[in-house]
C-alpha cells in the first residue's frame, strides 16, 4: 500500500473559458499503483454502479512528476482536483483507491477493474466503481463508449506526444 495522489484532470478541446460540462472535454483520472503512474480517460457511466474509462498512458511511478509538469505546460490541460490516496493492487490489473478526505468530485473509494470483454487491440477498458460527482453527466451503451474511446484517444494523443516530447 503507497500513500500517493490522485488527479482528476480535464484536457479541454475547444477555444473559449472553461466549462467542466463542455462535451468536448476529455475527463482524466492520474494516480499511482504500485510502479506504474496511470493515466485513465474517464468515457461515461455504464450504469448507476460503474464509470467506463480507459487507459491512455502508464509510465514508471518515478516519471510521474516529469509528465505532470510536461502536461501543465499545456494550454489545454487542467487539474480540477487532487487528492491523497492509497492504491492497492488486488490483481495484476485490478486495484483499489483508498481517499481519506474525500473531494468535491470523488466522492468515494474507487475500485478499477480491467475488462477485457469491452477491450480490444491497444484499447483497454476499465471500470470505475465509486462516486463520482463528474463534471459531466452521460449514460453510455457499450457500443457508445468504445466509438468515444477512439475518439477521446485520438484528441488526447497530439497533447500527449507534445508532453512527453517536452520531458
Amino acid at each position: 500500500m503507497n500513500t500517493n495522489t490522485i488527479r482528476y484532470c480535464v484536457f479541454k478541446f475547444y477555444k473559449g473559458i472553461f466549462f467542466k460540462k463542455h462535451d468536448s472535454n476529455s475527463h482524466l483520472l492520474m494516480f499511482t499503483s504500485k510502479s506504474n503512474t496511470i493515466l485513465l480517460n474517464i468515457l461515461g457511466k455504464v450504469d448507476d454502479d460503474n464509470i467506463a474509462a480507459q487507459l491512455i498512458y502508464r509510465i514508471d511511478s518515478i516519471e510521474e512528476t516529469n509528465l505532470l509538469n510536461a502536461l501543465k505546460r499545456e494550454d489545454n490541460f487542467i487539474v480540477v482536483e487532487e487528492l491523497e490516496c492509497k492504491t492497492i493492487e488486488k490483481q495484476k490489473t485490478d486495484l483499489a483507491i483508498a481517499i481519506p478526505k474525500k473531494g468535491k468530485f470523488i466522492l468515494s473509494n474507487l475500485e478499477i477493474t480491467f475488462e477485457p470483454e469491452y477491450s480490444s487491440g491497444n484499447t483497454q477498458i476499465y471500470f470505475i466503481k465509486g462516486k463520482f460527482a463528474l463534471a459531466f453527466d452521460e449514460n453510455l451503451t457499450p457500443t457508445q463508449f468504445k466509438m468515444k474511446a477512439i475518439k477521446q484517444k485520438a484528441k488526447i494523443s497530439k497533447s500527449m506526444t507534445k508532453a512527453l516530447r517536452s520531458m
